[in-house]
Formats: C-alpha cells, sequence, structure tokens
C-alpha cells in the first residue's frame, strides 16, 4: 500500500489536502471521486511495499494458522471484518499484523475478503486468493479456509522436514571446509618450514599441496572474500530466472535429491489439484493455477505440455505421462478416479500416501549423504597427511643409510 498526501478541488474549486493509503493512484482517484473531488497534485509519502522488505517475511506456518482460525472464527459466527481485525490483533508476525489491518480497513470500506487479499499479492499465494474467492461465490468460505488450513500445514510439514534433513549435511560441509583451512593455513606451513630445512627434493604431492598451502596463507583474506561473494552472487542468480531454472533442473539430475525432489513434487501437486477440485473449481482452471504451485520451474516448463494436451481433451493421466516425472502410481490413481467420478479424493488421499514416502526418501537421502561426505573429507585428510609423511620417510631412510 501507498501512502499519499494529496491536494483536491471540486467542482465549485473548494480545495482539500489530506493523506490516503491506497494501492495506486487509480484507488485514490476513485476514493476523492466518490466524495465529489477531483485529484490536481499529490505527493508519494511511503510505499509500504517497499518497505514490506524490512519486516519478517509471512512463512506458511502463519499462513497455515491465519486460515484454521479465520475458519473457526467465521464457521462461529464472526463476520469476515471482526474475524480479520481479531487474527491482526493477535499475530506475531510483523509484516502480517500490518498486511491484515490494511485489509481490515478495506473491508470496512466495502471493498470483499478475496478483493482485499488482491492487493497483497506478495503475502498470499494466487492459489490462495483464488480460493477465497471460490468460497466467497459458493458460500463454503469455511470449508474451503479449512482445507487450506490442512493444505499449508502439510505442506510446512514437508518442508520442515527437507530443512531438518538438511542441518547434518551442513554442519559436515562446514566442518569439512574448516577442517580444509586450518590444514592448508596452519598445519601445512609448519611442516613446510621444517621439511625445507632438511633439504632434498620433495615428492610432487608434497610440493603440489605445499604451493596450495603457500598460496592461501598468501591471500586468505581475498580468498574469504572471493568465496562469501560467489556464494552471495549464486544465491542471487539461483532466485529467480534462468538461474532458478538451472538449480531446478539440477535438482533433478543428481542422484541422491532426484528421488526426495520427485516425491516432493507429487505431493505437492496431489494436494493443490485435490483441494482445487474439491473447491468446485473446473479441471482447465485448476490446471492453470496449479502450473504455478508445483515448485520447481524446470517441471513447470515440462506442464505446459501437459496443460496443452488437457486443453486439446485428452485426460490428465495421460497428459500427465509426458511430464516425466510425476509418479506411475500417482498417473494410475488419477486415471481411476477420473473413472469413478472421484478425482478429488482420490488426489488427496495419495497426497496423504506421498507425505510417508517423502519422509522415507529424505532418510534415505541422508543416509547416503552422510558418509559420502566423512569419506571425502577422510580421503581429503589422508592426501594431506601423505603429502607430510612421504618425505618425513625419506629423510629418515637417508639418514638411517648415511650411518
Amino acid at each position: 500500500m501507498i501512502k499519499y498526501k494529496y491536494t483536491a478541488k471540486n467542482l465549485a474549486g473548494k480545495q482539500t489536502e489530506g493523506e490516503y493509503l491506497a494501492a495506486d493512484m487509480e484507488e485514490l482517484r476513485e476514493h476523492l471521486r466518490s466524495q465529489g473531488y477531483y485529484l490536481s497534485e499529490y505527493k508519494v509519502l511511503s510505499d509500504s511495499s517497499k518497505e514490506i522488505r524490512l519486516l519478517s517475511s509471512v512463512k506458511l506456518k502463519d499462513l497455515a494458522l491465519f486460515c484454521r482460525q479465520f475458519a473457526v472464527l467465521f464457521s462461529s459466527g464472526v463476520n469476515i471484518a471482526e474475524a480479520i481485525n481479531i487474527l491482526a490483533l493477535q499475530t506475531k508476525n510483523k509484516k502480517f499484523k500490518k498486511t491484515l489491518s490494511e485489509i481490515y480497513e478495506d473491508i470496512r470500506k466495502g471493498r470483499l475478503l478475496s478483493e482485499a487479499m488482491e492487493l497483497h499479492h506478495d503475502v498470499f499465494p494466487e492459489f490462495l486468493r483464488s480460493m477465497v474467492r471460490v468460497g466467497e461465490i459458493s458460500g463454503n468460505l469455511d470449508l474451503i479456509l479449512t482445507r487450506m488450513a490442512e493444505y499449508y500445514e502439510k505442506n510446512n510439514k514437508i518442508k520442515n522436514k527437507v530443512t531438518s534433513a538438511m542441518i547434518y549435511p551442513i554442519i559436515l560441509l562446514i566442518l569439512m571446509l574448516g577442517v580444509l583451512i586450518m590444514l592448508f593455513t596452519f598445519v601445512l606451513p609448519i611442516f613446510a618450514d621444517t621439511l625445507a630445512g632438511f633439504g632434498g627434493e620433495m615428492p610432487a604431492i608434497t610440493v603440489i599441496l605445499m604451493a596450495v598451502s603457500a598460496f592461501m596463507q598468501a591471500n586468505f583474506l581475498y580468498i574469504m572474500i572471493a568465496l562469501g561473494g560467489t556464494i552471495t552472487l549464486l544465491y542471487l542468480w539461483g532466485r529467480k530466472g534462468a538461474g532458478r531454472y538451472f538449480f531446478d533442473s539440477l535438482k533433478l539430475a543428481i542422484p541422491v535429491v532426484r528421488n526426495v525432489q520427485k516425491k516432493v513434487i507429487t505431493t505437492r501437486f496431489a494436494r493443490s489439484l485435490g483441494v482445487l477440485l474439491y473447491s468446485g473449481i473446473s479441471m482447465l482452471d485448476s490446471i492453470d493455477i496449479i502450473s504455478s504451485l508445483i515448485g520447481n520451474t524446470a517441471v513447470e516448463e515440462r506442464f505446459k505440455l501437459a496443460k496443452e494436451e488437457v486443453k486439446k481433451g485428452y485426460e490428465l493421466s495421460v497428459a500427465l505421462e509426458k511430464v516425466e516425472v510425476f509418479s506411475p502410481l500417482l498417473i494410475e490413481m488419477i486415471s481411476v478416479g477420473q473413472k469413478t467420478g472421484q478425482l478429488d479424493d482420490m488426489l488427496l488421499r495419495t497426497a496423504d500416501f506421498f507425505d510417508d514416502e517423502v519422509e522415507e526418501s529424505i532418510n534415505r537421502a541422508t543416509t547416503l549423504i552422510e558418509p559420502i561426505m566423512i569419506i571425502s573429507l577422510a580421503i581429503i585428510v589422508g592426501i594431506v597427511i601423505l603429502s607430510i609423511m612421504l618425505p618425513m620417510t625419506e629423510i629418515m631412510q637417508s639418514a638411517m643409510s648415511g650411518m
């Protein structure tokens, strides 16, 4: 929302000044026009869409709690405006509190909930906004919100599982980098001076590692800056566009990660489509909405082909085979659901099944990653020790032969 300072006049020439919070200039003009005034001058005082970035982000957990509590309040007879006000007062997330307060004011001015939420697309996903709109039209807003609460709760649970599974490998990676830095910048230089004092020719592996150690010691600060800069640039590049597409494609190519990624995509797709169809949204409209919910741009690109096939009249189960990501079990369950007319229920049941599959895949991936990292660290440390022991062994043998 943007805060404007304005000057306006009516047909009689009377001038008025004030401040007003609006989504854009058009909303400000409509507000003044409703009072019989016409905008003559304005100035932007603040833009909450920019300020909002400084506030804490709205997480899946926040959305799940919002939907759950809103559904309970609304089904208990509390009107929409009052329910939003209650939720705004009790939420601890600063960004969400600010957003809900603005929605409350918009509803009091006569906007529908879905219209007010549309002004905050950076907070409320398109999926949720569409579902609220359907709930308003059908009169089943409480049921829709309950379904959305379940949807976000289960998505948040899967996200937490993936995050928790990555903590230990990341700690191992940091420890591995720490050990390598310590070896090359502190341990090897000590032995380098000792070995150089004995003279003689050192093995090639020792010469190479000593050169790397000397380079790291002389340029340690620059190396850290370059490493930090590279990681930051890769992170920023990987958030959108070609960078995100590259990393999403990589997730489907790495053997250990690929299985987990496919299971996560499958359960997200099944649950999203199931909720949409359960709410009464048509298959074609559901496919349009779900194309942005998959969470992997590489798969979303392939999904466009399936979407076109469905629009041509092909069954969804046939179209999904061309994506080459979804489990054969999901495709078979969709086929059965289409034949029995219970596709929404079948998809939601399949999503619950794949929740357990995701957890099992994560545990399996973690079990594989941990020993790989430990063995890699052991190999590197072994090479460093070998580069030190080889020349020392030769020196000892030379000393023994000279006695």
